[in-house]
């Protein structure tokens, strides 16, 4: 298990606010929370533990970028408390969630969380995690959630893509290639992983998350307009199943070539949407509001 740096706030202290106006029912789709209670309760087997990143915190910066909902995805560095996810998600209704389940998960529980407003469930098909369910598990719990009528995450690096794409095209619900699959933005639209995601995303089924392309661009902060070309050709492809998010607080943060690089600015990663989308309000709000409200808004 990595432990995250002490010290200073593992995510920015002060995000600047983005460029436009975000537009009116912005969601984030991708956050994690970590409250005090979370360090006594650190997975060993993890890839890292837990930091200090509370909801208060949160909400500070969800206020300077302008975003109005939210999708509290659970993490893997915590024992998994359903009772306690439960709790921070009925608080506040402008929340939902996408949890972590296997087989120890309980109809009892599936049923909880759904009424708790989870939408969707999570697999780490990414080595990097430690995760990997078990192609058992995983179907088997795609077709546990499917009467709740949830979608999956789907957690992958473009190896992994190429590996599952043709299981994943197979799957009866609804999936989410989260991240756009770590791909690696240097490497630009034509690497193999890029093609057989542009493939899947042809897909009804499929949804794309665009984030996390700062943690591999080489040209690095305040622009990553290495990471743009890939972002447009996503929506060229179809941008009605595209949604975005900040993966806040940024836990295993490290670019290409620099591991002592600090967490981004979270506005500056709201720039980035606006640059590939060349600053089209109508893209933008279609990936901000429409669409998440489709997927998550029920």
């Amino acid at each position: 298990m990595v432990a995250e740096t002490s010290g200073a706030p593992p995510y920015h202290p002060q995000p600047s606010t983005p460029r436009r106006k975000v537009p009116a029912g912005a969601w984030d789709t991708h956050f994690h929370i970590f409250e005090s209670a979370d360090r006594g309760a650190a997975d060993p087997t993890a890839a890292y533990a837990p930091i200090d990143a509370p909801r208060s915190a949160l909400d500070r910066m969800h206020a300077r970028l302008g975003i109005d909902f939210g999708v509290f995805v659970q993490t893997t560095a915590v024992l998994a408390n359903y009772d306690r996810y439960i709790e921070q998600l009925r608080a506040d209704p402008r929340l939902r969630g996408v949890a972590v389940i296997d087989d120890d998960t309980t109809q009892a529980q599936l049923e909880a969380l759904h009424w708790a407003g989870v939408r969707g469930a999570r697999f780490h098909f990414a080595a990097f995690i430690k995760k990997r369910p078990r192609m058992e598990t995983f179907h088997r719990s795609v077709a546990r959630i499917a009467e709740f009528g949830w979608h999956v995450v789907l957690h992958t690096e473009p190896s992994d893509l190429i590996e599952l794409a043709p299981v994943f095209a197979k799957l009866p619900i609804p999936f989410v290639i989260d991240h756009f699959s770590h791909m690696r933005v240097s490497e630009g639209v034509e690497q193999p992983g890029f093609h057989r995601l542009l493939k899947l995303q042809q897909l009804e089924r499929c949804w794309v998350k665009i984030s996390n392309s700062d943690r591999w661009s080489d040209v690095g902060p305040p622009d990553y307009s290495d990471a743009v070309p890939l972002g447009r050709a996503l929506i060229r492809n179809g941008s009605d199943r595209l949604i975005w998010g900040t993966d806040w607080p940024h836990v295993l943060y490290r670019r290409p070539g620099d591991p002592g690089q600090p967490p981004p600015d979270d506005g500056e990663l709201m720039n980035l949407l606006f640059s590939i989308t060349d600053n089209d309000d109508e893209i933008v709000r279609r990936i901000l509001a429409e669409n998440p409200l489709r997927l998550y808004g029920r």
